[in-house]
């Protein structure tokens, strides 16, 4: 790098000319170093959407699939069937890849945010076969009776009140309680929809909601733009849309959870040895003009988080670090059934302390260098797919993400502090016994009590209607009739059988 010489008319005073001077040294080294991806979009004739990003020298690229559509498309009446699909998916993939290719490089099917998401790695070698296996699993999904069955059985074991974790208990309460049964992200279970559903029936609600217009495809590494457009659009030519498809914004921010103050749940599990505790709080999204500031904030709580855990956590008392998602962030801990009153006490002062934080500019350089080393170690082709993500991020703004960073003040930080890390807004799911816990939680305020299953949300409208029609009354004593089942979509024709059946028995 050549030297630059600057005129100034103003000379700053030593020390600060020189922290000047590192400071841009430092942002500029690192820019330098930084390779910006280069973004190529397409979409096909089918409608698939391609987000194409070429970055380094690596052999081995990271592939996104990302579908915008899964659980938050599911009715009060349709509980469960993105569960179904997502294993559904993982299972032929896993098969396929079982005879071909290393499980190092398997790729992986997950729900996220409402979104159904397949990922992984494959060497560039490999992309033809692998985009292959890809589009095949996608646009003939197997809908076996006999594999639905094993799979829903197996949802049914992980959700029964003896065998489910209490993590899992407290995410899906905290899925129920941030969105509301009445929201499909906050219904998370009804064993009676899933054990009814045919195969019919999910494969109408894949063919639906599981198409090309509402897909996207994002492959980054050291691509052959030519030949990876060619490879894409050459396999997802048969994976066409059967339905029309309506269009439907695709930004996943707009699933937004919703805080109401300070609410705190109790679960009553009753096989529970401790307590789990998590302390769910609001977030910025991912496109908010606060999430940058938002990422400073995050790394200063981590830091004030670990130094007061060590000084002054109650006894017994375990933190993981937390974790962060658009919209809200969690801290999950872990106590005794005695500790519970001293650990909502230590955490509500611990907000209420760290809202009277300083921020210096010492202190928020610091941590905006912490950033820009993170920044810096976005070398992979995965940690440069999830920075720059199209679909996440604004590509433009993260591709200025130095320029942005350095213009979050010490202002920007206060206000992020007041209006996230407050100990007035959050909610608190416990997990434990509830008998043993009961002479504590007597001490607070308005504490909702559940049990296990209570966030089973089978709507009564959905159950199946059965219509029992008999020749006459004598008949009817016997058990002599005739059993007609319907969907309760079908209102006609539920309306015409009793009718039919009404007829009958005035016979």
């Amino acid at each position: 790098m050549g030297h630059k010489y600057v005129h100034m008319s103003v000379i700053p005073k030593p020390k600060k000319f020189i922290g000047a001077l590192f400071s841009l040294y430092f942002l500029s080294t690192v820019v330098y170093s930084q390779e910006i991806p280069h973004l190529d979009t397409l979409t096909s004739h089918t409608g698939l959407k391609m987000y194409l990003l070429q970055h380094g020298e690596d052999s081995v690229l990271t592939i996104r699939l990302v579908i915008n559509g899964g659980k938050k498309n599911e009715t009060k009446c349709q509980v469960g069937y993105s569960d179904v699909i997502q294993r559904l998916i993982s299972e032929t993939l896993k098969n396929k890849w079982n005879r071909t290719v290393e499980k190092e490089y398997w790729l992986t099917c997950k729900l996220i945010r409402g979104q159904t998401i397949v990922s992984g790695n494959c060497h560039r070698q490999n992309l033809d076969k692998e985009m292959a296996f890809l589009s095949t699993t996608l646009s003939r999904l197997p809908f076996n009776r006999e594999q639905i069955d094993v799979i829903v059985a197996s949802i049914c074991a992980s959700y029964h009140p003896e065998t489910i974790s209490e993590f899992k208990l407290s995410t899906v309460y905290r899925n129920f309680l941030l969105f509301g049964s009445q929201h499909p992200m906050g219904r998370n279970y009804c064993q009676y929809q899933l054990q009814k559903a045919l195969p019919g029936q999910l494969r109408e609600f894949y063919e639906s909601h599981y198409t090309p217009q509402k897909t996207s495809l994002l492959i980054c590494g050291n691509l052959n733009l030519r030949l990876t457009k060619k490879i894409i659009t050459k396999h997802f030519i048969k994976w066409r849309s059967l339905h029309t498809v309506d269009d439907e914004e695709r930004d996943t921010d707009r699933i937004t959870p919703l805080f109401k103050g300070r609410q705190i749940a109790l679960v009553n599990k009753t096989n529970a040895t401790q307590c789990l505790l998590k302390w769910v709080q609001p977030a910025p999204g991912s496109s908010s003009p606060e999430q940058l500031a938002f990422s400073v904030t995050r790394d200063l709580f981590n830091n004030y988080l670990t130094s007061e855990i060590k000084k002054t956590s109650p006894g017994g008392l375990w933190v993981k670090s937390p974790v962060y998602a658009p919209g809200f962030f969690e801290l999950n801990g872990v106590a005794s059934h005695s500790m519970i009153i001293a650990a909502i006490h230590w955490f509500d002062t611990l907000l209420q302390h760290f809202q009277k934080t300083e921020i210096t500019e010492t202190v928020l350089e610091e941590l905006k260098q912490k950033l820009v080393a993170t920044y810096r170690n976005n070398s992979t082709p995965e940690r440069v797919l999830t920075f720059y993500d199209p679909l996440t991020y604004d590509f433009d703004q993260r591709t200025n993400y130095i320029s942005l960073l350095s213009r979050i003040g010490t202002l920007d930080i206060q206000h992020v502090i007041k209006k996230y890390f407050n100990a007035d807004t959050y909610q608190l799911i416990i997990v434990g016994k509830a008998h043993v816990l009961s002479t504590q939680l007597n001490l607070l305020n308005h504490v909702t009590n559940y049990q296990t299953m209570d966030f089973e949300t089978c709507d009564e409208a959905c159950k199946e209607v059965v219509i029992v029609k008999c020749h006459c009354m004598d008949c009817w004593r016997r058990g002599q009739c005739h059993l007609w089942r319907f969907d309760p979509s079908e209102k006609d024709a539920i309306k015409n059988a009793k009718s039919r059946a009404k007829a009958s028995m005035k016979q």
